[in-house]
Parts: structure tokens; C-alpha cells; sequence
């Protein structure tokens, strides 16, 4: 599995002079059936955000878990969280090249789940911007043109997380402020 700190990352690599914030990056979170990975870090503030490219590339069946990925910003208690979510239809082959993937809002208030809307469904191989931000009392949430705004409580330090599940899901330009 890929785990990694951003803050970590930024000073492996030098960049420990120039402002982590500034920087972007590329994630391959490609995990098997069944498996999962996360990269995620302490948001820096005041503008708690998330951005990038997606890029869904397959699809991997053989275990119960459903193929997703979930950009998303969280409480420091963890019983709010905004975000987008990818979802796949389990694929009939081990190792998928071929499908759609939809991208759905997500939400958790008060640790209970809320019913998600629909923002785009692309084909595999297909590469979409998105944009995850925090403003104090709203996330604004945004995939190619389309934005939706939902209400959220922030409080302080939220926790930016990127995860993955049974596929390969490419973040490019990914951009996760950390403090």
C-alpha cells in the first residue's frame, strides 16, 4: 500500500525553503481487490483546499470491495466530511480497462452519512479536473464545470485525504496545502 505524508514528501525532496502549499504532485493509487490507499495530511488554512486531475484507468474485480476513490476534507473529530466521490460497478474481470466511473458528492454530518448528487459519470482513461474548498460554513465542490455548494462545519485543522480501492486512479497536478 502507498502511504505517504505530504509533509514528509516536501522535505525529501527539498522544497523545504519554498512553501509546501505552493506545490503540486502526482499520486498513482493503484491498489488490488479487495486493498486500499490513502495519502492524507493536515490542511493549512485559510485556504483549506484540495485540487487536481483525476484520471480512473482500472478497475480491478476479485474481492466484495467495489472499485472508488474519495478526495475529501475532514473535521479534526472526524464526524464531518465533504468530498467527491468515483464509483464503479464491480467489473467481471480481474483487471478492467473498460468502464465508467461516477463522481458523486459525499458528505458525513454529524458521523451520519448523507445521500450524495450526481456530478459526472466519465469512461475509463478519461482525465477531470476537480476542486474541493472550504469556506467557513460551506465546501464548494467542483468536477470539470459542474459546482455544487453544501453546508460544513470546518473547525480547525481539517484532515485533507485522498483514498482509493480496487483500481488505479491517477491525481496529477494534485495540490493538498498542508500546515
Amino acid at each position: 500500500m502507498k502511504k505517504a505524508s505530504l509533509t514528509i514528501l516536501c522535505t525529501a525532496i527539498g522544497l523545504v525553503a519554498m512553501p509546501c502549499a505552493a506545490q503540486t504532485f502526482t499520486y498513482d493509487c493503484d491498489t488490488p481487490g479487495g486493498h486500499f490507499s490513502k495519502l492524507e495530511n493536515v490542511a493549512n488554512g485559510p485556504d483549506y483546499a484540495i485540487t487536481g486531475e483525476v484520471d480512473p484507468r482500472r478497475l480491478y474485480g476479485g474481492s466484495d470491495w467495489l472499485p472508488t476513490a474519495l478526495i475529501s476534507l475532514n473535521s479534526a473529530d472526524g464526524r464531518q466530511q465533504v468530498g467527491i466521490r468515483l464509483l464503479a460497478n464491480r467489473p467481471e474481470t480481474e483487471d478492467a480497462r473498460q468502464g465508467v466511473v461516477r463522481f458523486v458528492t459525499y458528505q458525513k454530518v454529524d458521523s451520519a452519512p448523507q445521500e450524495g448528487e450526481a456530478l459526472a459519470t466519465v469512461s475509463l482513461g478519461t482525465a477531470v479536473p476537480f476542486s474541493l474548498m472550504l469556506t467557513e460554513g460551506e465546501a464548494i465542490v467542483k468536477v470539470g464545470t459542474v459546482e455544487k455548494r453544501l453546508s460544513f462545519k470546518r473547525g480547525d485543522k481539517p484532515l485533507a485525504r485522498v483514498t482509493c480501492s480496487s483500481g488505479e486512479f491517477v491525481f496529477t497536478n494534485l495540490a493538498m496545502p498542508s500546515g
